[in-house]
């Protein structure tokens, strides 16, 4: 008999450990405020985990107040795109909402709400300017919220509305002989701005010199009517930047292309393309006179000009 009751106690515990190992269905926090992400325009470029930060700087002494991280795309079904902001109190708040993540672009978060700072790090210098990285896209929504005090299962929903801060250029290099044969290419753009203040006062800038990786595009090569062949090879690549420094209008705009050659050469050319920036123009074209030299007999020119050589020396502002 007592053997059969231990069997049965067995039994029942095994069906019980079974119970337990079902899962239960997911169950997202609630609260009473509610972050409303819109996501037109953004969802193309990041991922649906991204990790998007919240912050809440209070409207009277500017200080932080409250912060969270939200995944908007991972939000409870039957709620639009955002997530639940657990532990807000009411009041009046300057609220910063950005994505993070960024594989380049990286952050400067103070306690007061003026001092939230993006920007893009070194990769050297040039004659004492720096040169800086591109940035990665940047969707930022800044907004100041009286938010009441609700309670019970009421939710006050808070509405964003993300744009990027980011200048994309496309540029365009024609004239360029050799492009089919070059090593590598690298675009410099002077006058530009490291980083950019994700808050209402905005502080100092900081001139650098944007570097980006040259891409060649090859158009195909089309006969002309008078039988001339059209170009085939261009630099055809899109440059991302803060923006222009403002107040510098007695300084041009720079656009300095590094092509190295098979040979361990560095042939380079500058173009002004300060009006093409400055009246807004999203596709930016120039042609230089530049021609990338064959592999000699020998391989590597001893008199050639070493990359880091070139950047040190080389006027890039």
């Amino acid at each position: 008999m007592k053997r059969i009751f231990t069997i049965c106690i067995l039994v029942v515990a095994a069906a019980m450990s079974l119970m337990s190992c079902q899962r239960d269905p997911i169950v997202y926090p609630t609260g009473n405020y509610y972050l409303e992400v819109n996501m037109d325009g953004v969802t193309d470029e990041l991922e649906a985990s991204s990790l998007w930060q919240v912050l809440f700087y209070d409207a009277t002494t500017h200080m932080k107040a409250f912060e969270t991280y939200i995944t908007p795309m991972l939000h409870p079904e039957d709620m639009p795109t955002g997530a639940y902001i657990r532990g807000l109190k009411a009041g009046t708040y300057d609220v910063v909402v950005y994505n993070r993540g960024t594989k380049v672009t990286a952050f400067n978060v103070a306690d007061a709400s003026n001092r939230i700072y993006a920007y893009a790090p070194n990769a050297g210098y040039s004659q004492g300017t720096p040169i800086v990285f591109e940035p990665d896209n940047l969707f930022v929504w800044q907004s100041r919220e009286r938010v009441p005090y609700v309670s019970g299962d009421d939710v006050y929903v808070i509405k964003a509305s993300p744009k990027c801060i980011i200048d994309t250029r496309e540029i365009i290099v024609h004239g360029i002989k050799g492009l089919d044969i070059a090593e590598n290419i690298a675009l410099y753009v002077s006058r530009m701005d490291r980083g950019s203040w994700l808050c209402p006062v905005k502080q100092l800038y900081e001139k650098v010199i944007v570097v980006a990786q040259g891409e060649v595009r090859d158009l195909k090569a089309q006969t002309k009517a008078d039988g001339d062949e059209e170009e085939r090879f261009v630099i055809w690549t899109p440059v991302s930047t803060f923006g222009v420094v403002d107040g510098e209008e007695d300084q041009r705009i720079l656009l300095t292309v590094a092509i190295g050659g098979p040979n361990g050469s560095v042939y380079y050319g500058q173009a002004d393309v300060t009006d093409q920036f400055l009246a807004g123009q999203k596709v930016i074209e120039t042609t230089l006179d530049i021609e990338v030299e064959p592999l000699q007999q020998g391989g590597f020119d001893p008199t050639a000009t070493p990359w880091e050589e070139f950047v040190t020396k080389i006027e890039l502002m």
